[in-house]
């Protein structure tokens, strides 16, 4: 009650000095010159586009959330930077810097030119504003001006320029990196031919086509070797056994005939007819005539001289198996020195071939290396002429009509609330100020 006894006893100044300020308020801001906003827009992809398989020098993909908010804050403190203003700053004419600064300074001559503002400064303070919503990869770029072409050359310089700016910067990185493969394509080849020479220097000095096809040679040579050494081998087993059965025989003639390989020859075989034969018309004379009967001696000396060509036939076929054994050794040993031979060019070969595999691994290495770089230059190459930036331009400024100060809902609202504290806080003032007895609270304290 006593609240509004005040109020009341003094609504009709409180209301009074309520319009009058508000009005005043009102008027001075609607007066104000008005402000035009342009807005443009980028985006920021998450990866930069693929050609074929080409890929990219600078990897610019996000991988998560806080990654994407960190990118995103890079580039607004980018766009907010001093040197990016001053991009901007520099491709404007000089009648179009002097109208910019003349929005917020007035006429120019009439101010010193040690005490004139730095547009790059006041379009940072004054003009610049950067906005990008959470959960998006837009962001938005704001010009305040008098001037709402400006407002518009300006935001749409802005988001041009730092996508210039951002393609130099992958440019000189790529240039770099293309520089850099350039140079270490040509090192790397002249290592590779450095190894290849060494490698077909080591292949002539040693007389190799390759090591796997001489050691291919060598081995089916100790092959073919150990195969005739095993064949007469065994043949020198059956001649011993020959020889053998031979000996044991002795003089015994009839054991010899029934050995095959004596016997069975087509000479000894006939001389052996022969005997027999005459040892047959022997015992038939030897029923008619006494022993000195001259049939009789001719018969004794005409075996006696079949026998002797008997026994020498049978000698002569022995011998042939003493020839053939002592051939077959001396083969033997032939084989035996030319598998030793064999065997020792295997060892070297082999020893050969660790240092050929080295060299060869060495070369093979180098030149795997070589492809790698060669491909990552070639591809870095044509990178180097893509476009391969992660800004785009989603939005230029369009020519804002309605400014946007002054606001007159806004200020409309802020008098409204300015009246209402005039209209309730003025009698409160002039009642502390008052020692009149005039509400039941006065009545109460005094």
């Amino acid at each position: 009650a006593d609240l509004f006894h005040i109020i009341r006893q003094r609504w009709i100044l409180a209301s009074s000095a309520a319009f009058v300020l508000t009005a005043l308020f009102a008027i001075v801001l609607l007066n104000q010159t008005p402000q035009y906003e342009a807005e443009a827009s980028l985006v920021v992809d998450l990866r930069a586009d693929k050609v074929v398989n080409v890929q990219e020098v600078v990897e610019n993909s996000v991988q998560n959330s806080s990654l994407l908010e960190t990118a995103m804050n890079t580039h607004i403190e980018r766009l907010k930077s001093r040197s990016m203003a001053g991009s901007v700053v520099d491709s404007l004419t000089e009648a179009q810097q002097v109208k910019l600064t003349e929005a917020f300074t007035g006429p120019l001559e009439e101010i010193p030119l040690e005490e004139r503002p730095e547009l790059v400064s006041l379009i940072i303070e004054e003009m610049l504003s950067i906005a990008w919503l959470p959960d998006s990869q837009v962001l938005r770029v704001r010009i305040k001006h008098t001037e709402r072409h400006l407002a518009k050359l300006v935001a749409d310089r802005y988001v041009k320029l730092y996508i210039r700016s951002q393609t130099t910067l992958r440019g000189q990185s790529t240039e770099q990196a293309v520089e850099f493969l350039d140079a270490q394509t040509v090192e790397l080849k002249q290592r590779l031919e450095t190894e290849e020479a060494a490698l077909q220097a080591y292949r002539t000095d040693n007389d190799l086509v390759t090591v796997e096809q001489s050691q291919q040679i060598i081995t089916e040579r100790l092959s073919d070797l150990s195969k005739a050494i095993t064949e007469a081998r065994v043949r020198l087993v059956g001649v011993e056994s020959y020889r053998n059965q031979i000996n044991a025989a002795g003089d015994n003639l009839d054991l010899i005939m029934n050995l095959p390989f004596v016997g069975g020859k087509l000479n000894v075989a006939e001389i052996y007819n022969e005997l027999q034969d005459l040892k047959t018309e022997q015992r038939i004379l030897a029923e008619t005539y006494l022993e000195r009967h001259p049939l009789m001696v001719e018969n004794l000396a005409a075996q006696q001289a079949v026998a002797d060509a008997l026994w020498m036939a049978i000698r002569q076929g022995s011998q042939e198996y003493t020839v053939e054994e002592a051939r077959i050794t001396e083969e033997l040993a032939s084989l035996n020195a030319e598998l030793d031979a064999a065997k020792e060019e295997s060892r070297r070969l082999e020893s050969l071939a660790i240092e050929y595999r080295v060299l060869s691994r060495k070369v093979e290495a180098q030149r795997d290396i070589f492809d790698r770089i060669t491909s990552r230059f070639n591809e870095t190459s044509v990178s180097q002429q893509i476009n391969s930036t992660t800004i785009r331009i989603l939005d230029l400024a369009a020519l804002p009509r309605e400014p946007v100060w002054p606001d007159v809902k806004k200020i409309g609202l802020a008098s409204i609330l300015l009246f209402g504290f005039i209209f309730v806080g003025l009698p409160f003032g002039i009642e502390l100020a008052d020692n009149r007895l005039r509400s039941f609270d006065d009545i109460e304290r005094y």
